[in-house]
């Protein structure tokens, strides 16, 4: 069983090791059976010898599952689902209990925001298009604009591309909406109502492309977000530099080409999940939403070459799919660092540093969907204080998650340029760079600088950091 063992180690190294740059003679490069070999080679072996026992969470063998395979992030994403599901129930015991509280607490039990929640997942489980509900329920809870109808979305289209006038009739009526704010909602209204008919004048228009360009410059417009946003990003900034307990990990991360064993390539995961859970953490709680994002909520598994290849996902925030459901976050974040050697990827970190930097901005970038996520409950829900600086984000984040383009193909710019991935990029950027400053910098108090920049000037400090080709 010894010599099987280390002969299985053996084979890990050496389709691990035969990636890296000098490994093959003249610049040679496998084909895509060798490549595709070597990928089932380590993830078998990772499966055998540390899913489960080191935690490493990844896809498994199950002869009882569907297929004889269980996804793993699907099954995170399904037991997540449970929670916001109102008509779950795991069981007679719970049952009782649930029971007992309603009848000593009565319906006091449930928050108005809980109860909101549960006829909002109600609607999401029975109708075709929460899209619309939520879209009137944004409307609903938004002040500047109570009143705003169908009727007035159909106004402003007609005026914006058929040059008509009754568009500045409707923006009358909502002198305190930002202009912005308005066409966004117009345009998605218009989107998630019009099913198979279009409406006269205006057939063939694709709303959704119009009211994402609406959304897209709305972040920089808006001074008081920028600037009470700025503010949650330096005490991230500082909540992250100033706990040697995660400085200390962030040292420890190695790029793909540092890696040598399966054991390295092990601890490496541990590594990442210990971060990625303190920066939830400290996001949740400079965000005031600890009650409902925590460690938890974020996981970082193992996925093969090919599972990545096949979305091209490296990370992503998993919801019901719309806003004011409660308790629905999940964060996902891949890592497969033969994936890099294997394909030879652009994205390839070659230092340390840069594999830092790389997985900073994936991990951040992600939470900061989580955050906007709950954010965009509270507006859709109406606990958002009416006014507050994040009003006018929640309401483009809210919009954006109905008219949401998915990466890939000819769509990777539409994608990338879009509101909600557009400011949490801008975010995972700043956070990544800044703490890998510090990192190469101690001496200097890198955050506390940032602090004393204007939101105009914190370009500087960024520097130009380029986003993967992955969806992140």
């Amino acid at each position: 069983m010894g010599d099987n063992a280390q002969n299985n180690q053996d084979s890990f190294e050496r389709h691990y090791n035969r990636f890296k740059e000098g490994a093959l003679p003249n610049g040679m490069r496998l084909s895509e059976g060798e490549r595709v070999i070597s990928d089932r080679v380590i993830t078998q072996y990772l499966r055998k010898n540390f899913n489960g026992e080191a935690r490493i969470l990844m896809d498994s063998i199950d002869v009882s599952a569907p297929g004889g395979f269980v996804d793993v992030e699907a099954a995170i994403i399904a037991d997540s689902k449970r929670n916001w599901d109102p008509d779950y129930s795991d069981g007679l015991v719970s049952d009782t209990i649930n029971m007992i509280k309603s009848y000593v607490y009565g319906e006091e039990i449930k928050t108005p925001e809980q109860i909101m929640s549960d006829q909002n997942a109600r609607i999401f489980l029975n109708e075709d298009n929460h899209g619309k509900t939520m879209v009137e329920n944004v409307i609903g809870h938004t002040q500047s604009l109570e009143g705003f109808s169908l009727e007035d979305a159909k106004g402003i289209a007609r005026s914006d591309l058929l040059d008509a006038y009754e568009g500045a009739d409707v923006s009358a009526k909502f002198p305190d909406a930002d202009p912005n704010v308005i066409r966004a909602v117009a345009y998605t209204l218009l989107h998630v109502s019009q099913g198979d008919k279009g409406y006269e004048g205006l057939q063939g228009q694709k709303f959704d492309e119009i009211a994402r360009s609406f959304m897209h410059y709305a972040h920089e417009e808006s001074k008081s977000y920028s600037e009470w946003e700025m503010d949650r990003r330096i005490e991230i900034i500082n909540g992250i530099t100033g706990n040697p307990l995660i400085m200390a990990d962030l040292a420890l991360i190695r790029a793909p080409g540092n890696i040598e064993t399966a054991g390295e390539l092990s601890d490496q995961f541990k590594i990442r999940g210990r971060v990625a859970d303190a920066i939830m953490e400290i996001a949740a709680k400079n965000y005031g939403m600890s009650e409902s994002l925590d460690g938890d909520d974020v996981t970082v598994v193992y996925k093969s070459g090919a599972g990545i290849l096949k979305g091209g996902e490296l990370g992503y925030m998993s919801a019901s799919g719309n806003s004011g459901i409660l308790n629905d976050e999940t964060i996902i974040i891949r890592y497969n660092p033969a994936l890099f050697l294997m394909e030879n990827l652009p994205q390839l970190a070659k230092t340390d540093s840069e594999e830092v930097l790389f997985f900073l901005k994936t991990a951040v970038e992600e939470i900061q969907h989580g955050i906007d996520h709950v954010q965009t409950d509270r507006l859709v829900l109406g606990t958002l204080p009416e006014g507050a600086p994040i009003e006018r984000h929640s309401i483009m984040s809210a919009l954006n998650g109905v008219v949401y383009a998915g990466g890939g193909g000819d769509n990777d710019e539409a994608y990338k340029s879009q509101y909600i991935e557009k400011a949490a990029k801008e975010i995972a950027d700043d956070v990544a760079f800044e703490v890998v400053f510090t990192m190469e910098n101690p001496q200097e108090a890198v955050a506390s600088q940032y602090a004393e920049h204007n939101v105009d000037d914190s370009s500087v400090l960024r520097g130009d950091n380029k986003n993967a080709n992955f969806k992140m």
